[in-house]
Order: C-alpha cells, then structure tokens, then sequence
C-alpha cells in the first residue's frame, strides 16, 4: 500500500517592515545643519578630523571597531563631498573637422602677403587685417 502524500501549507513570509533607514549622506547632512555649519564645511571637518588613538588598557578588538568606524565615516564624508568639489565631466562634443596639412612654405609668397597687409593697414585702416580674419 503507496503512503499517503500530503500537501504542506504554504509557510507564509513575514511581513518586512519598511523602515527607511537614512543613508550616510543624510546623516552626515543633519550633523552639519545641527553644527550650523555647511554641509561641505563639516565632510571636510570629518575627513580632516585626527585618527582615534588607542587607549591605555583598551582591548584591541574596541580599538579595532573605532577606527573601522572613524574611517567608514571619512569615506561617506569623501563620497558626500566629491559632487561639491570636483565637477562633473562634460559631454564629449565630436567635431568632424577635415584634417590640416601641412604644406612647405614658400619664403616670398609669405613675404608678397606680408606686404600686401602692410600696404593694406596703411592705406584703409579701418580694414581689420587681424590672423583670425585672414583665411
């Protein structure tokens, strides 16, 4: 005679609490505005804030958990100030510009045009004989 099988009832999941935890930012933005300080002012106070020294008589394991936490809390500060000091990079603009060559310059026609922009300084001076309005 075959067993009997019987179904299982469906194990239910507990329901997840939703709790927004506030990200390291938004901590480290509510301490400035609790020091009266700007934002970027105090992440820059907690990455140049003195490495914790260990105790005398402190255990190693505490000391370990101080300085792990003093340097979590530099680098949120560093990722929370980077957007303030360094820019971001702009869009790559692709110019499709004909290449130059490079031609051998011939001495006298440098000289013929030269002169010819003398003469014409000379004579009309309103004319702008500048390098950028020669071409």
């Amino acid at each position: 005679m075959a067993a009997k099988k019987t179904a299982r009832k469906p194990v239910s999941k507990p329901a997840r609490k939703s709790v927004k935890r506030a990200s390291a930012i938004d901590v480290l933005k509510a301490e400035a505005e609790e020091a009266q300080v700007l934002p970027l002012e105090y992440m820059l106070q907690v990455l140049n804030a003195r490495a914790p020294v260990r105790e005398a008589g402190e255990p190693a394991e505490s000391f370990f958990e101080r300085m792990a936490f003093y340097e979590t809390r530099r680098m949120d500060a560093a990722k929370a100030a980077a957007p303030y000091i360094h820019a971001k990079p702009a869009a790559v603009v692709k110019i499709d510009a004909p290449p130059v060559e490079d031609k051998p310059v011939n001495v006298l026609e440098l000289a013929k045009k030269v002169a010819f922009l003398f003469t014409m300084a000379q004579a009309r001076p309103e004319v702008d004989v500048s390098p950028l309005k020669l071409n």
